[in-house]
This record gives C-alpha cells, structure tokens and sequence, in this order.
C-alpha cells in the first residue's frame, strides 16, 4: 500500500476478482515478494487458486505466455525479455516502484461504482495508517 496508488490497487484488485493474468515487477526482489503477497492476502477470506509464482526467475519467462489466470512477480531488469516473449495483450502488467501499468487490457470486468468507492475508502484508511506507521 506504500507502492502503489489506491486506483492502482482497486485495479488490481478488480483484476484478481475476474481472474486476469497478473504480472508485477520490481528492481527489488524483498519489495517483489512482500508486494506479490500483499496482493494475494487482498482476497482474504477467499484464496487465490491459479498459478501463484512470487518470484518468476528469468530462466522460466515462457510461463507468462500460460493460457490460465496467474499472478507473478518478476524482477524490472527482465522487462525487456519479458517483452520479447509472445506475451498476451491481456496480461495486467504493474511495476510498483514507479507505479504505473507497463500494459493492462483495454476493459476488464467492471465491478460495480459503489464497491469501487467503498474499497478506495478503506484502502486508502489502511495506506494512510501504514504510512503513519513507517514514518
């Protein structure tokens, strides 16, 4: 939540609930790991029951071309590896330390407005206590 603005989590949020294929990068592979869990632990009560892979190492990149929902982690420095696979137009892909979508597909599901607002305003209590928290 000290990533990642709260649009960009309610998106990613959205994208787990439709089962998209979630890719999130980081220059940092501590940062990669707690983001990619955070993420999954979003979903409590329910569980995330797709291909799960915190940390994808360079040498597997062919799984993101995978057909199924997943949601990975994969250090920055192999974006432009990552870009010469035939990766989908529909693969969500984040990098949370300049946090901006690198690609996300043009329409996902569209969960309804008011759930929209309801979790931007308890996301954005849980980031505003985070960030007392840490400073």
């Amino acid at each position: 939540f000290t990533k990642v603005s709260i649009d960009k989590i309610v998106h990613i949020f959205e994208c787990l609930i439709f089962e998209k294929r979630i890719l999130i990068l980081s220059e940092s592979l501590s940062i990669l790991s707690s983001c990619v869990n955070a993420i999954n632990s979003m979903l409590y009560p329910f569980a995330w029951h797709h291909v799960f892979i915190p940390i994808l190492p360079k040498s597997i990149l062919c799984f993101l071309c995978a057909p199924m929902p997943y949601l990975m982690g994969c250090l920055s420095a192999s974006l432009p590896d990552i870009m010469k696979e035939q990766i989908d137009d529909e693969i969500v892909i984040l990098d949370v330390d300049k946090d901006v979508f690198i690609q996300t597909p043009g329409a996902t599901g569209q969960m309804p407005t008011h759930l929209t607002l309801s979790l931007q305003k308890h996301f954005n209590r849980i980031k505003s206590s985070a960030l007392r928290k840490f400073a």
